[in-house]
């Protein structure tokens, strides 16, 4: 990126030796009190005023160097030295508009000025402070967040043998990048949506949107540059979608961290069945009526495959006798249009007389609904 300054039309920062009065004539013996300093001056040459230099991490930027040489005739002899320090950062070009050269190295160029001619109209720097010995844009590439000082060393010549030094500082920001989710919760919800989420990561100031998949999220608060609190939106699916945050700086990249899964809404069995912890009690052989909605008709298609499963329990506890799983025998899943109730008739076995049995109505969103049985 090119350095803007305010007020600037076109900037450039100059290096000015000598700055001692103009004289109509020199011995070339004489010596002046020489000193140095980095301004800001606008195309037409007007002094601006000092100001800090910033880049950003990443991003190159250029720098417009220059010269002077009170009523002197340019010097072949004379270089001009540049050289980075503090935070990592690099040239990368160095382009010459009078006729100089540089040489760039990693954080050293070295310019040498033109030999005789015209100075250039291509070298936009403030009239009236003599003749320009060097004229140079160099490209700098900072890397890291903090302070790169630019220093220039001007070696003295023939006419001029006081050589001056002076440097300015680059202030760099750290990149932009674009924000990262590590985490939600929950990470789940009805597809009726309304679920507040919690996203955690990073770089969230600013933020302008949540998605969930291609939907927008109902509500946005930034609490912090790690935490944004939403309102999932309604889907009219059940699955996983990839949470996503978009701020000035992008939208952050999909893993396996932002998703959020979309349910059906089941509110538990309907009586006469119970729900956990309770047992229900129950006459072995007789057909048990598993009633639920999931907020209004979702299809026929809501079961997982095999679903639902039987398996024994401790009639105490509760807990898992041991891993024999068997399916639920029954006349099928119909829905009533009328209640917006789902039913399974379970049809028991008459061999699960005198023990507890757990049924399981996993549904095809992957999640399980439970209810306890003890038999007589």
């Amino acid at each position: 990126m090119r350095i803007t300054v305010h007020r600037a039309l076109s900037s450039v920062v100059c290096a000015t030796a000598a700055l001692a009065a103009v004289i109509a004539t020199v011995s070339p013996a004489a010596a002046f009190n020489q000193s140095a300093h980095w301004d800001i001056y606008d195309a037409s040459g007007n002094l601006v005023e000092d100001v800090p230099l910033t880049a950003t991490a990443g991003d190159g930027v250029t720098v417009g160097a220059a010269v002077f040489a009170e009523g002197l005739v340019p010097d072949p002899s004379a270089v001009e030295t540049f050289t980075l320090s503090g935070a990592t950062a690099t040239f990368t070009s160095a382009t010459q508009t009078d006729g100089s050269s540089c040489q760039i190295s990693g954080t050293t160029a070295v310019c040498h000025d033109r030999v005789g001619g015209p100075e250039s109209a291509a070298c936009p720097f403030p009239p009236g402070l003599g003749v320009r010995e060097g004229c140079f844009a160099l490209g700098i590439l900072p890397t890291e967040q903090g302070t790169v000082t630019l220093t220039a060393s001007a070696a003295g010549d023939a006419f001029d043998p006081n050589p001056v030094t002076s440097s300015t500082t680059i202030a760099v920001s750290s990149a932009s990048t674009a924000p990262t989710v590590t985490g939600i919760s929950p990470d789940s919800g009805p597809t009726t949506g309304g679920t507040s989420v919690t996203i955690t990561g990073t770089g969230f100031t600013g933020a302008t949107a949540v998605d969930f998949g291609t939907t927008p999220a109902t509500s946005l608060t930034v609490n912090s540059d790690t935490s944004i609190t939403t309102t999932a939106p309604a889907s009219s699916s059940i699955g996983a979608v990839d949470v996503t945050v978009t701020t000035p700086n992008g939208t952050s990249v999909t893993t396996s961290a932002d998703q959020y899964a979309y349910t059906y809404r089941f509110a538990g069995f309907f009586p006469p069945v119970k729900n956990p912890p309770m047992f229900n009690k129950a006459e072995a052989g007789r057909t048990i009526p598993l009633k639920f909605s999931l907020g209004g008709d979702q299809g026929l298609n809501i079961l997982a495959p095999g679903s639902p499963f039987v398996h024994p329990v401790d009639c105490i506890t509760g807990a898992p006798i041991n891993n024999a799983t068997g399916a639920a025998d029954g006349s099928g899943l119909t829905f009533d249009s009328a209640t917006s109730t789902y039913t399974y008739a379970w049809k028991t076995s008459k061999a699960v007389t005198g023990t507890c049995q757990q049924v399981n109505v996993r549904l095809a969103d992957n999640t399980d609904h439970t209810a306890d049985f003890s038999f007589k």
